[in-house]
């Protein structure tokens, strides 16, 4: 995953598993925002040291351009989109039971 040098847009490239290869491009089409202050949630008992985070942006208006390939065949993805952009940290079991 790759964000352009003006910050317009995401390239998404995955190979790692062949039954799905993922070349997509998400341009933003409209302001991006992200809640609060920062985009990021804390979690804990103790806000000066939490024990996890997560934090979201949101592009809400997006044009795609690119594909995923699967056995069944190519799927095109042109069109409008929404990305969203998570970052989770915490534990994956941690975030699951929130």
């Amino acid at each position: 995953m790759e964000l352009s040098e003006d910050g317009s847009f995401y390239t998404i490239k995955s190979a790692t598993n062949e039954n799905s290869l993922v070349n997509l491009k998400f341009t933003k089409a409209a302001p991006g925002f992200v809640a609060g202050q920062n985009g990021t949630s804390y979690y804990g008992t103790d806000p000066k040291s939490p024990w996890g985070s997560m934090r979201h942006a949101f592009w809400p208006r997006c044009k795609v351009e690119g594909s995923i390939i699967t056995k069944a065949g190519e799927v095109d993805f042109k069109g409008l989109g929404l990305f969203i952009h998570a970052l989770q940290g915490m534990k994956p079991h941690h975030a699951g039971k929130l």
